[in-house]
């Protein structure tokens, strides 16, 4: 399968270098109640005053439960001060409710002078459309949406399983839920044509590089190999693919007692979400036995993992500059942590 997708401005054809990942461990730092349940997706924005005072704004998306029992989708955004010792010091708390008839929702880490994404998925009638608006705020913290200069990505007619933003370039890479075609979208394309690559079958979650060159994927497990789930890597650069299973990577019995469970058990655990490291060397992986696993993808090997969360990780992100991994899980909590090198 040829997954070349170098025409598109900004991606150039060269040799891929794999050099193995420096990260050696991670420490929880920040520990939170965001929402009242499943962390859908989180973001990191560096906010810089006019006074110069810098601060780490963290949004994430999840479920409220309603006295009713009824469930609502928000969007949250919480001020946290790293350098605080305590580890449940949040500066403020905002929350701004999502239209109910949006779904598979995604954010994007601000930038410098660019501000945070969402994706919005909804059907309108027979078409599937993928909707990008910008996040604002006022008085430095409350949450507001604003136009994008590109909202309507798509007019589908299969539905949108996976949606998921490029940090630094301006993509975004979809997936079909029944013709399972994986799709990049330039967002600076006024034409609104995505690049189209192949099926990716039974995939349960998807993410985008911050340079758009590489795209990780968790599918569902392959009857041949006997393994709960499958890690695709595909370089967009050069056209590569590297496939990870689990049960051929064992842990060494020091990292084995920190997962829990056996190395062969390990390969039948359910993988919910996946995140890309910094220079694409490494991945980390979230998974319903409250484990964080860290890959060295050119190695193919388990590094360490993160066993702190109390329930099932739902979803996990790198900041754009790589020192620091948030996930979420299904209880509403999200953790900060700071990664060593």
């Amino acid at each position: 399968i040829d997954y070349n997708i170098s025409k598109i401005e900004g991606i150039k054809s060269s040799k891929i270098e794999y050099i193995p990942a420096k990260i050696i461990s991670g420490e929880c730092i920040k520990s939170y109640s965001a929402h009242s349940n499943k962390v859908i997706d989180i973001a990191c924005v560096n906010m810089e005053y006019s006074n110069k005072k810098k601060s780490h704004l963290f949004l994430s998306i999840g479920y409220q439960r309603s006295k009713r029992g009824e469930l609502s989708t928000s969007l949250t955004v919480d001020s946290v001060n790293l350098n605080s010792i305590s580890s449940n010091d949040i500066t403020s708390h905002r929350s701004l409710q999502l239209p109910s008839y949006n779904r598979y929702l995604a954010l994007r880490s601000s930038l410098p002078h660019i501000p945070p994404l969402i994706s919005f998925v909804n059907q309108k009638g027979p078409q599937l459309n993928i909707e990008i608006r910008g996040i604002a705020f006022r008085k430095k913290i409350t949450p507001y949406l604003i136009s994008h200069s590109i909202q309507k990505l798509t007019k589908n007619r299969d539905k949108i399983a996976y949606v998921a933003f490029s940090e630094i370039e301006q993509r975004l890479v979809s997936v079909g839920q029944k013709n399972e075609i994986i799709k990049i979208w330039d967002l600076n394309d006024d034409q609104r044509k995505p690049i189209l690559l192949d099926r990716l079958r039974n995939c349960q979650s998807i993410t985008l590089s911050s340079d758009g060159k590489m795209i990780a994927a968790v599918t569902k497990r392959n009857i041949q190999t006997n393994s709960a789930y499958l890690i695709n890597c595909i370089f967009l650069d050069g056209g590569r693919k590297i496939t990870l299973d689990p049960k051929l990577y064992r842990m060494p019995n020091s990292k084995r007692a920190m997962l829990q469970t056996s190395s062969l058990s390990m390969s039948k655990i359910q993988c919910n979400c996946i995140a890309i490291g910094p220079r694409n060397k490494i991945i980390a992986t979230g998974h319903s036995n409250n484990v964080i696993v860290f890959w060295d993808i050119s190695r193919k090997k388990i590094l360490f993992s993160l066993t702190e969360h109390q329930r099932e990780v739902t979803a996990v992100k790198f900041s754009p500059d790589g020192n620091l991994l948030m996930s979420g899980s299904s209880d509403g909590t999200i953790k900060i942590w700071s990664l060593n090198y």
